[in-house]
């Protein structure tokens, strides 16, 4: 579960954080937790 994991990043590596989730293996469940919708949309 991750909860703000952005919150505290700059772009860059928000930008980095975010396509290492993306990459993640799509058999797995995740919870992602975000105020900016931003942070979730694909």
């Amino acid at each position: 579960m991750l909860d703000e994991a952005t919150s505290s990043l700059d772009n860059r590596t928000e930008a980095e954080v975010m396509g290492a989730i993306n990459s993640l293996d799509r058999t797995i469940t995740m919870i992602l937790i975000a105020q900016r919708l931003s942070a979730v949309r694909r």
